[in-house]
């Protein structure tokens, strides 16, 4: 008998060493759990109120970012290709979030006992030093205060912000229609006018963004919960903000307002 064309293949199936291999199909149970996986990374990292150091977050994202662009790309492997790699991506996210907790409780513990003063130069800033007395009861006021003004800082260089234009942002949708990565980039507010316009004109089928570790504020997550609720990115399930200046105010927009509007989206904040 004749043989067919070479690398001709049914749906579902590929040919490796002379035998049908099954492909990987998105719906498999272990995409959506390795998913899941790199998500807890990415939530363990970016919680409210945690010490992670910022260097720490992004190595963090890396890892995250390999998990997501593997079952996105499921459908291109066989099945054991995919188990393959799977298996060593989550090898990786587990020992990367035992060593986030270790590093975080290790930030905690140098915090113990410590609160935030102004420092005595005409720079301004903190410094830490011992609590004493009424200090004790107010030091997570001035400890909210510190970090506040940390971010602050580094929203003010330019140098390293991310100067975003709607063109980007459908370009980038255009290259992952499915999930859009703008963490660390520097954005803030004021970027946020362009991202809407993209995401009207490229964000219809987006189900994952992540705009975390940023410099937005509440002025910025007014834009984007006005742009969600008014139908923008329909299939957006999944909002990462995390690591922003979202201050109460934003909080309550998005936990509040957003999810009212939004029932299938989750926000982590």
């Amino acid at each position: 008998g004749g043989r067919g064309p070479a690398g001709r293949r049914g749906r579902g199936a590929g040919r490796r060493r002379g035998r049908v291999a099954t492909m990987m199909e998105e719906s498999d149970p272990r995409v959506k759990s390795l998913q899941n996986l790199a998500w807890s990374l990415q939530s363990l990292t970016s919680k409210p109120g945690g010490k992670v150091p910022e260097a720490e977050k992004r190595k963090a994202y890396k890892v995250t970012s390999k998990a997501i662009d593997l079952c996105s790309n499921c459908t291109y492997l066989e099945e054991e290709d995919f188990v393959r790699r799977a298996a060593a991506i989550t090898a990786e996210i587990e020992a990367k979030k035992q060593e986030v907790k270790e590093i975080e409780e290790a930030e905690i513990q140098k915090l113990t006992g410590k609160c935030y003063r102004a420092a005595p130069s005409a720079a301004g800033g903190y410094v830490v030093a011992e609590r004493t007395g009424k200090e004790a009861l107010t030091a997570a006021a001035l400890e909210t205060a510190a970090d506040a003004s940390l971010r602050s800082t580094e929203r003010s260089d330019d140098e390293r912000a991310f100067a975003l234009t709607a063109q980007e942002v459908i370009a980038r949708c255009g290259d992952d229609p499915e999930a859009l990565w703008l963490s660390g980039l520097g954005l803030k507010d004021s970027d946020m006018d362009a991202l809407c316009d993209g995401l009207r004109k490229a964000g219809s089928k987006l189900t994952s963004m992540d705009l975390s570790h940023n410099a937005i504020a509440d002025a910025g997550v007014q834009k984007v919960v006005t742009a969600l609720a008014a139908g923008a990115c329909p299939k957006l399930a999944e909002l990462w903000l995390g690591g922003n200046d979202i201050g109460p105010l934003g909080e309550q927009m998005l936990t509040g307002g957003l999810r009212a509007l939004r029932r299938g989206l989750v926000v982590n904040l």
